[in-house]
């Protein structure tokens, strides 16, 4: 396979945009590979077979390598190696993703009866963060919501 001299700038500039590591997770790593890999599959896979890569292959690859970084940085580990860590981990990301939720449905969404006192300590260790911030809704209900820019 050969590869044009704008097809192989465009994905080297790419891998060049990407970060070294993200929150301690290493977007970088090994992508170059899957682009170069992915390029090469679209060209040799075309209707009609090519043995050079071009820009659309390029480009298409690209498209793909942004995807596999998404993959990557939604599915890493949690940060930290001990238990609590990994307990303030599972409090947050639900937070997160849920943007504002109930107290009461995120103690059942992360199981909070497996981890009680880490999960009250999670709670106030993201508050003294500033990450989340917790209001009184009606009924003697808490909503614990998630501050934008965090």
């Amino acid at each position: 396979m050969t590869i044009t001299p704008e097809a192989k700038n465009r994905i080297q500039e790419w891998e060049n945009s990407l970060p070294d590591s993200d929150n301690s997770v290493d977007v970088s790593s090994r992508m170059g590979i899957h682009a170069y890999r992915a390029a090469m599959a679209r060209a040799w896979g075309a209707t009609k077979q090519r043995t050079t890569i071009t820009l659309e292959d390029a480009d298409a690859a690209i498209l793909l390598g942004q995807y596999q970084a998404k993959t990557r940085e939604h599915y890493a580990p949690s940060a930290g190696d001990t238990v609590r860590d990994k307990h303030i981990s599972r409090v947050e990301n639900a937070i997160r993703q849920a943007g504002q939720i109930n107290l009461r449905d995120l103690r059942k969404l992360v199981n909070a009866d497996r981890f009680r006192e880490d999960f009250d300590r999670a709670l106030e260790w993201l508050q003294r963060q500033k990450k989340i911030v917790m209001q009184d809704a009606p009924r003697k209900q808490k909503i614990v919501a998630w501050v934008q820019g965090q």
